[in-house]
Protein backbone atom coordinates (compact mmCIF):
# COMPACT_ATOMS: atom_id res chain seq x y z
CA UNK A 1 0.00 0.00 0.00
CA UNK A 2 1.28 3.56 -0.98
CA UNK A 3 2.35 5.88 2.42
CA UNK A 4 0.03 7.91 0.84
CA UNK A 5 -2.84 5.93 1.51
CA UNK A 6 -1.91 5.56 4.71
CA UNK A 7 -1.35 9.32 5.45
CA UNK A 8 -5.13 9.44 4.12
CA UNK A 9 -6.43 7.36 6.34
CA UNK A 10 -7.51 9.83 8.46
CA UNK A 11 -7.28 12.55 6.57
CA UNK A 12 -8.73 15.38 8.45
CA UNK A 13 -10.71 16.19 11.52
CA UNK A 14 -13.89 18.08 10.17
CA UNK A 15 -14.79 13.83 8.95
CA UNK A 16 -15.03 13.40 13.11
CA UNK A 17 -14.00 9.97 12.24
CA UNK A 18 -11.81 7.81 14.42
CA UNK A 19 -9.77 4.79 12.80
CA UNK A 20 -10.86 1.40 13.07
CA UNK A 21 -9.34 -1.09 15.03
CA UNK A 22 -7.95 -3.21 11.88
CA UNK A 23 -7.19 0.19 9.54
CA UNK A 24 -5.27 1.29 13.47
CA UNK A 25 -3.06 -1.94 13.21
CA UNK A 26 -2.52 -1.59 9.76
CA UNK A 27 -1.12 1.69 9.68
CA UNK A 28 0.86 1.27 12.86
CA UNK A 29 2.69 -1.67 11.36
CA UNK A 30 3.37 0.73 8.41
CA UNK A 31 5.07 3.48 10.26
CA UNK A 32 7.73 1.67 10.72
CA UNK A 33 8.72 1.64 7.07
CA UNK A 34 7.09 4.72 6.48
CA UNK A 35 10.55 6.94 6.14
CA UNK A 36 11.19 4.27 3.53
CA UNK A 37 8.94 4.12 1.33
CA UNK A 38 8.31 7.84 1.26
CA UNK A 39 11.69 8.05 0.37
CA UNK A 40 12.28 10.58 2.99
CA UNK A 41 15.94 11.29 3.70
CA UNK A 42 17.97 13.82 5.81
CA UNK A 43 22.10 13.58 4.60
CA UNK A 44 23.31 10.33 6.69
CA UNK A 45 22.12 8.64 10.03
CA UNK A 46 25.21 9.52 11.58
CA UNK A 47 24.43 13.65 10.68
CA UNK A 48 21.41 12.72 11.69
CA UNK A 49 22.27 11.17 15.18
CA UNK A 50 24.79 14.20 15.56
CA UNK A 51 23.38 16.75 17.89
CA UNK A 52 25.76 18.30 20.67
CA UNK A 53 29.62 19.10 20.12
CA UNK A 54 29.57 20.23 23.36
CA UNK A 55 32.52 18.50 25.59
CA UNK A 56 31.04 19.25 28.75
CA UNK A 57 27.99 17.46 28.40
CA UNK A 58 29.77 14.52 26.95
CA UNK A 59 31.74 14.19 29.57
CA UNK A 60 28.86 14.76 31.96
CA UNK A 61 31.22 17.69 33.77
CA UNK A 62 28.46 19.85 34.78
CA UNK A 63 30.75 22.47 37.35
CA UNK A 64 32.57 23.38 33.81
CA UNK A 65 29.57 24.76 32.40
CA UNK A 66 29.26 28.98 32.79
CA UNK A 67 26.75 29.99 34.73
CA UNK A 68 24.42 32.18 33.38
CA UNK A 69 22.35 34.96 35.92
CA UNK A 70 18.78 36.02 34.25
CA UNK A 71 16.64 38.03 36.37
CA UNK A 72 14.28 35.49 37.94
CA UNK A 73 10.56 35.97 38.79
CA UNK A 74 7.99 33.85 40.88
CA UNK A 75 4.44 33.78 39.35
CA UNK A 76 2.53 31.42 41.86
CA UNK A 77 3.44 30.20 44.40
CA UNK A 78 2.82 26.36 46.06
CA UNK A 79 -0.38 26.54 48.41
CA UNK A 80 -0.72 23.07 50.90
CA UNK A 81 -3.72 21.21 49.75
CA UNK A 82 -5.20 23.92 47.53
CA UNK A 83 -2.44 24.28 44.51
CA UNK A 84 0.07 22.12 46.00
CA UNK A 85 1.24 20.57 41.96
CA UNK A 86 1.60 23.23 39.80
CA UNK A 87 3.49 22.19 36.14
CA UNK A 88 3.39 22.29 32.41
CA UNK A 89 3.73 25.96 32.31
CA UNK A 90 3.57 27.86 29.05
CA UNK A 91 4.13 31.33 27.84
CA UNK A 92 2.83 33.65 25.17
CA UNK A 93 3.03 37.29 24.05
CA UNK A 94 -0.40 38.84 23.14
CA UNK A 95 -1.93 42.66 23.33
CA UNK A 96 0.90 44.00 25.30
CA UNK A 97 1.07 41.89 27.85
CA UNK A 98 2.93 38.38 28.94
CA UNK A 99 0.94 35.54 29.48
CA UNK A 100 1.86 32.73 31.42
CA UNK A 101 -0.56 29.59 32.45
CA UNK A 102 0.39 25.88 33.88
CA UNK A 103 -1.44 22.97 35.48
CA UNK A 104 -2.17 23.62 38.92
CA UNK A 105 -3.64 20.07 41.11
CA UNK A 106 -4.44 20.30 44.94
CA UNK A 107 -1.65 17.67 45.85
CA UNK A 108 0.02 15.76 43.18
CA UNK A 109 -0.12 15.13 39.62
CA UNK A 110 -3.17 13.92 37.10
CA UNK A 111 -5.87 14.06 40.33
CA UNK A 112 -9.29 15.21 39.55
CA UNK A 113 -10.01 18.52 39.50
CA UNK A 114 -6.29 19.57 38.70
CA UNK A 115 -7.64 22.70 36.73
CA UNK A 116 -5.60 25.35 34.49
CA UNK A 117 -4.70 28.67 36.28
CA UNK A 118 -3.00 31.66 34.57
CA UNK A 119 -1.58 35.39 35.05
CA UNK A 120 0.06 38.42 32.95
CA UNK A 121 2.27 40.60 33.39
CA UNK A 122 3.73 44.11 31.54
CA UNK A 123 7.50 42.60 31.48
CA UNK A 124 7.63 39.24 32.88
CA UNK A 125 9.03 40.25 36.67
CA UNK A 126 5.76 42.08 37.73
CA UNK A 127 3.07 38.80 37.91
CA UNK A 128 -0.42 39.72 38.42
CA UNK A 129 -2.60 37.53 41.09
CA UNK A 130 -3.19 33.80 39.20
CA UNK A 131 -6.86 33.40 38.46
CA UNK A 132 -8.30 30.18 36.93
CA UNK A 133 -8.50 29.78 32.97
CA UNK A 134 -10.51 26.80 33.35
CA UNK A 135 -11.46 23.96 35.38
CA UNK A 136 -12.30 20.31 34.43
CA UNK A 137 -15.54 18.11 34.55
CA UNK A 138 -16.22 16.40 38.02
CA UNK A 139 -13.46 13.49 38.15
CA UNK A 140 -11.14 14.67 35.50
CA UNK A 141 -8.40 16.74 35.28
CA UNK A 142 -7.09 19.36 32.67
CA UNK A 143 -3.50 19.81 31.15
CA UNK A 144 -2.44 22.67 29.21
CA UNK A 145 -0.92 22.38 26.10
CA UNK A 146 -0.17 25.35 25.22
CA UNK A 147 -1.02 29.36 23.99
CA UNK A 148 -2.39 29.96 20.82
CA UNK A 149 -2.26 33.30 18.81
CA UNK A 150 -4.20 33.78 15.70
CA UNK A 151 -5.49 36.13 13.88
CA UNK A 152 -5.70 38.72 16.38
CA UNK A 153 -7.77 36.34 19.60
CA UNK A 154 -6.17 34.11 22.02
CA UNK A 155 -6.72 30.82 22.99
CA UNK A 156 -5.34 28.51 25.24
CA UNK A 157 -5.57 24.57 24.69
CA UNK A 158 -5.20 21.82 27.45
CA UNK A 159 -6.08 18.02 27.37
CA UNK A 160 -9.61 17.08 29.40
CA UNK A 161 -9.16 13.58 30.70
CA UNK A 162 -10.69 11.17 33.43
CA UNK A 163 -8.39 11.76 36.75
CA UNK A 164 -6.48 9.24 38.70
CA UNK A 165 -7.22 9.07 42.61
CA UNK A 166 -4.68 8.50 45.16
CA UNK A 167 -6.01 6.64 48.07
CA UNK A 168 -3.91 5.36 51.22
CA UNK A 169 -0.52 6.65 48.93
CA UNK A 170 -1.75 4.81 45.88
CA UNK A 171 -2.56 5.10 42.60
CA UNK A 172 -6.31 3.82 41.69
CA UNK A 173 -6.95 2.77 37.92
CA UNK A 174 -9.26 5.22 35.95
CA UNK A 175 -13.11 3.51 35.96
CA UNK A 176 -14.61 4.71 32.42
CA UNK A 177 -13.91 6.28 29.68
CA UNK A 178 -10.48 7.87 29.90
CA UNK A 179 -11.41 10.41 27.35
CA UNK A 180 -8.36 12.36 25.34
CA UNK A 181 -10.30 15.66 24.41
CA UNK A 182 -8.07 18.81 23.51
CA UNK A 183 -10.12 21.45 24.42
CA UNK A 184 -9.70 25.19 23.07
CA UNK A 185 -10.54 28.02 25.21
CA UNK A 186 -10.88 31.69 23.91
CA UNK A 187 -10.37 34.79 25.50
CA UNK A 188 -12.74 37.61 25.61
CA UNK A 189 -10.97 40.71 25.98
CA UNK A 190 -14.28 42.73 26.66
CA UNK A 191 -15.65 40.89 29.25
CA UNK A 192 -11.88 39.35 30.69
CA UNK A 193 -13.25 35.84 31.03
CA UNK A 194 -12.16 32.67 29.36
CA UNK A 195 -14.79 30.49 27.14
CA UNK A 196 -14.74 27.09 25.75
CA UNK A 197 -14.68 27.62 21.99
CA UNK A 198 -14.31 24.53 20.28
CA UNK A 199 -12.30 20.91 20.83
CA UNK A 200 -10.73 18.22 19.07
CA UNK A 201 -11.05 14.61 20.13
CA UNK A 202 -8.48 11.79 20.23
CA UNK A 203 -5.99 14.55 20.38
CA UNK A 204 -2.82 15.21 22.52
CA UNK A 205 -1.14 18.45 21.40
CA UNK A 206 1.92 18.04 24.36
CA UNK A 207 3.73 21.50 22.56
CA UNK A 208 1.80 24.45 21.90
CA UNK A 209 1.24 24.94 18.09
CA UNK A 210 3.52 26.68 15.86
CA UNK A 211 3.64 28.77 13.15
CA UNK A 212 5.15 28.08 10.07
CA UNK A 213 6.99 30.09 7.81
CA UNK A 214 4.13 29.97 5.13
CA UNK A 215 2.03 31.06 7.75
CA UNK A 216 0.41 27.58 8.36
CA UNK A 217 -0.08 26.68 11.79
CA UNK A 218 1.27 23.05 12.73
CA UNK A 219 0.99 20.51 16.08
CA UNK A 220 1.98 17.52 16.69
CA UNK A 221 -0.80 15.03 17.67
CA UNK A 222 -0.94 11.82 20.29
CA UNK A 223 -3.71 10.13 20.39
CA UNK A 224 -5.09 7.68 23.28
CA UNK A 225 -3.85 4.56 20.84
CA UNK A 226 -0.38 6.25 21.46
CA UNK A 227 -0.03 6.78 17.36
CA UNK A 228 1.26 10.05 16.57
CA UNK A 229 0.82 12.40 13.70
CA UNK A 230 2.05 15.93 12.16
CA UNK A 231 -0.99 18.30 12.08
CA UNK A 232 -1.48 21.17 9.82
CA UNK A 233 -4.14 23.55 8.78
CA UNK A 234 -6.48 25.52 12.10
CA UNK A 235 -6.84 28.41 8.99
CA UNK A 236 -10.26 27.74 8.44
CA UNK A 237 -11.33 27.07 11.64
CA UNK A 238 -9.72 26.23 15.17
CA UNK A 239 -10.92 22.92 14.53
CA UNK A 240 -10.12 22.16 10.95
CA UNK A 241 -6.19 20.27 10.80
CA UNK A 242 -5.22 17.39 8.62
CA UNK A 243 -3.27 14.64 9.72
CA UNK A 244 0.36 12.64 8.72
CA UNK A 245 1.40 9.29 10.12
CA UNK A 246 5.42 9.84 11.89
CA UNK A 247 7.17 6.76 12.14
CA UNK A 248 8.02 4.84 15.12
CA UNK A 249 11.60 4.22 15.60
CA UNK A 250 13.44 1.12 14.28
CA UNK A 251 14.66 0.47 18.05
CA UNK A 252 11.36 0.32 19.51
CA UNK A 253 11.21 3.20 21.54
CA UNK A 254 8.63 4.81 23.40
CA UNK A 255 8.59 8.39 22.19
CA UNK A 256 6.82 11.56 23.74
CA UNK A 257 6.36 15.16 23.83
CA UNK A 258 7.62 15.88 20.38
CA UNK A 259 8.95 19.00 19.63
CA UNK A 260 8.72 21.03 15.86
CA UNK A 261 10.71 23.52 14.87
CA UNK A 262 11.26 25.23 11.06
CA UNK A 263 14.87 25.05 9.84
CA UNK A 264 16.15 28.24 7.83
CA UNK A 265 16.16 26.02 4.76
CA UNK A 266 12.03 24.83 5.33
CA UNK A 267 13.37 21.52 6.57
CA UNK A 268 11.31 20.70 10.02
CA UNK A 269 12.85 19.33 12.82
CA UNK A 270 11.08 16.82 14.92
CA UNK A 271 12.89 16.22 18.82
CA UNK A 272 11.29 13.67 20.83
CA UNK A 273 11.92 12.70 24.43
CA UNK A 274 12.47 8.92 24.83
CA UNK A 275 10.34 7.01 27.71
CA UNK A 276 12.46 4.17 27.01
CA UNK A 277 14.86 6.43 29.00
CA UNK A 278 17.71 5.81 26.81
CA UNK A 279 18.59 9.47 28.18
CA UNK A 280 19.14 10.80 24.79
CA UNK A 281 16.97 13.06 22.78
CA UNK A 282 15.79 11.28 19.88
CA UNK A 283 15.01 12.86 16.09
CA UNK A 284 13.63 13.19 12.98
CA UNK A 285 13.26 15.13 9.85
CA UNK A 286 10.75 16.37 7.25
CA UNK A 287 11.53 17.81 3.67
CA UNK A 288 8.08 17.80 2.25
CA UNK A 289 6.06 20.18 4.54
CA UNK A 290 5.49 17.67 7.78
CA UNK A 291 4.06 14.79 4.77
CA UNK A 292 6.31 12.74 5.40
CA UNK A 293 9.30 11.80 8.02
CA UNK A 294 12.03 10.18 8.87
CA UNK A 295 12.27 7.54 11.37
CA UNK A 296 13.20 8.95 14.84
CA UNK A 297 16.76 7.85 15.61
CA UNK A 298 18.28 8.16 18.79
CA UNK A 299 21.13 11.52 19.02
CA UNK A 300 23.74 12.02 20.97
CA UNK A 301 22.49 14.65 23.16
CA UNK A 302 22.03 13.90 26.52
CA UNK A 303 18.83 14.06 28.16
CA UNK A 304 17.07 13.75 32.18
CA UNK A 305 14.11 12.42 30.45
CA UNK A 306 12.11 15.20 30.81
CA UNK A 307 10.17 18.16 28.67
CA UNK A 308 11.92 20.75 26.99
CA UNK A 309 11.98 23.95 24.31
CA UNK A 310 13.49 24.84 21.65
CA UNK A 311 13.12 28.74 19.93
CA UNK A 312 14.50 30.23 17.23
CA UNK A 313 15.69 33.41 17.69
CA UNK A 314 15.59 37.01 15.76
CA UNK A 315 19.25 36.57 15.91
CA UNK A 316 19.01 33.28 13.31
CA UNK A 317 20.29 31.14 16.47
CA UNK A 318 18.37 28.36 17.96
CA UNK A 319 18.55 27.37 21.95
CA UNK A 320 17.70 24.04 23.42
CA UNK A 321 16.47 24.58 27.06
CA UNK A 322 16.27 21.53 28.56
CA UNK A 323 17.17 19.21 31.83
CA UNK A 324 20.41 17.23 29.95
CA UNK A 325 21.48 15.59 33.09
CA UNK A 326 20.70 12.36 33.27
CA UNK A 327 19.75 11.80 37.41
CA UNK A 328 16.76 11.38 39.26
CA UNK A 329 16.36 15.42 40.26
CA UNK A 330 15.82 17.72 37.20
CA UNK A 331 18.37 19.78 37.97
CA UNK A 332 20.38 21.83 36.31
CA UNK A 333 18.64 23.76 33.62
CA UNK A 334 20.37 24.78 30.83
CA UNK A 335 19.98 26.60 27.54
CA UNK A 336 22.34 25.53 24.55
CA UNK A 337 22.94 27.15 21.25
CA UNK A 338 23.23 26.07 17.86
CA UNK A 339 23.73 28.59 14.65
CA UNK A 340 22.27 26.36 12.16
CA UNK A 341 19.20 24.25 14.94
CA UNK A 342 21.07 20.83 13.83
CA UNK A 343 24.20 20.89 16.15
CA UNK A 344 24.48 22.39 19.29
CA UNK A 345 28.42 23.42 20.34
CA UNK A 346 27.87 25.64 23.86
CA UNK A 347 25.94 25.18 26.80
CA UNK A 348 25.60 27.64 29.88
CA UNK A 349 23.45 26.91 33.16
CA UNK A 350 20.56 28.83 33.41
CA UNK A 351 19.23 27.55 36.95
CA UNK A 352 21.65 25.66 39.39
CA UNK A 353 20.57 22.83 41.80
CA UNK A 354 18.69 23.85 44.49
CA UNK A 355 16.57 22.42 47.39
CA UNK A 356 13.87 19.93 46.58
CA UNK A 357 10.07 20.49 46.95
CA UNK A 358 8.38 21.86 50.28
CA UNK A 359 5.75 19.32 50.05
CA UNK A 360 6.46 16.22 48.35
CA UNK A 361 4.58 13.41 47.87
CA UNK A 362 5.37 10.60 45.35
CA UNK A 363 4.18 12.18 42.73
CA UNK A 364 6.44 15.14 42.33
CA UNK A 365 10.01 14.97 41.11
CA UNK A 366 12.68 17.94 42.16
CA UNK A 367 14.03 20.20 39.34
CA UNK A 368 13.76 22.87 37.33
CA UNK A 369 11.75 21.59 34.53
CA UNK A 370 8.79 21.54 32.19
CA UNK A 371 10.32 25.10 30.28
CA UNK A 372 8.70 26.81 27.86
CA UNK A 373 11.14 29.64 26.06
CA UNK A 374 9.52 32.60 24.01
CA UNK A 375 11.30 36.00 22.84
CA UNK A 376 9.21 39.39 23.25
CA UNK A 377 10.62 43.21 23.61
CA UNK A 378 14.01 42.35 22.95
CA UNK A 379 14.18 39.55 25.89
CA UNK A 380 13.87 35.84 25.91
CA UNK A 381 11.56 34.46 28.60
CA UNK A 382 11.71 31.30 29.87
CA UNK A 383 8.66 29.97 32.40
CA UNK A 384 9.37 26.86 34.30
CA UNK A 385 7.87 24.85 37.10
CA UNK A 386 10.54 25.09 40.20
CA UNK A 387 10.13 21.48 42.02
CA UNK A 388 6.40 20.81 40.51
CA UNK A 389 5.72 23.78 43.28
CA UNK A 390 6.28 27.32 41.94
CA UNK A 391 6.20 29.11 38.74
CA UNK A 392 9.22 30.65 37.64
CA UNK A 393 9.85 32.80 34.78
CA UNK A 394 13.60 34.20 33.67
CA UNK A 395 14.49 37.33 31.73
CA UNK A 396 17.99 36.99 29.37
CA UNK A 397 18.37 39.85 26.68
CA UNK A 398 18.29 38.27 23.19
CA UNK A 399 22.20 39.37 22.51
CA UNK A 400 23.53 37.07 25.30
CA UNK A 401 22.02 34.25 24.30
Amino acid sequence: MNILAVQRVFPAFKSRRLLTSSVRLFARACLSTAAIASGVSFGSEQEARHMSAIPELAAGDWAALPRMKPAVAIVFEARQDVAGYNMHPALAHFDGKLWAMWSSGAWGEDMPGQKVRFATSADGIGWSEAAVLADPDPEHMLTPTGFWVRDGKLYAMAIHRRGKPVVDGKRQKVVGRLDHTLRIYGYDAARGVWHQAGKLPNTFNEKPVERLSTGEWAMIRTTLEGDRFFGIGGTKSIEDWEFFPIPVPADGHRMTEGHLYELADGTFSLLFRDNSRSHFIYRGFSQDRGRSWTQPVQTDFPDQTAKFSVLRLSTGRYILVSNPRPAEDRFPLTASRSEDGLVFDRACVLVDNGPGARYPNFTKRSGAQYPHAIEANGHVLIVYSRNQETIEVLRIPVQEL
